[in-house]
């Protein structure tokens, strides 16, 4: 598959990024986190977080390196807010959530590399298309 050309929107794309994965750190840190009595539920949220997050930044660095080095800096970032929430009264370090959270990044950079990996070059063709 010949990859699409450069992105158009790219500062709309990242400040979107930023706010997705502003939002993950709230939703992480918050006193009141989100409680559905679902099994594997909290997993599955984790997984689809992490997933959302680094599907979303593989496409704005489409290099090998650099995808590495997002999916690096997610799984880092999964840990982290692990290990801060064992310091919060509400929280506690989930090692299966770390997991998730790392199963997450994991399946969106394999994603990233099939024809799965462009809704943003799809959805930006798409309205030029128009």
């Amino acid at each position: 598959m010949t990859e699409p050309n450069t992105l158009h929107w790219r500062g709309l794309w990242h400040i979107i990024g930023l706010i997705l994965v502003a939002i993950v750190w709230y939703l992480s840190l918050t006193s009141a986190p989100v409680r559905v009595d679902l099994p594997q539920f909290d997993k599955v949220m984790h997984a689809l977080a992490y997933f959302v997050q680094m599907a979303w930044y593989a496409q704005l660095y489409r290099s090998h390196k650099k995808k590495l080095l997002v999916a690096g800096l997610f799984i880092g970032m999964g840990i982290l807010i692990e290990y801060i929430q064992s310091f919060h009264p509400m929280r506690y370090l989930d090692i299966a959530d770390m997991l998730a959270n790392t199963f997450g990044v994991g399946l969106a950079y394999a994603l990233s590399y099939t024809a799965l990996g462009y809704p943003l070059f799809w959805f930006e063709k798409k309205l030029a298309d128009r």
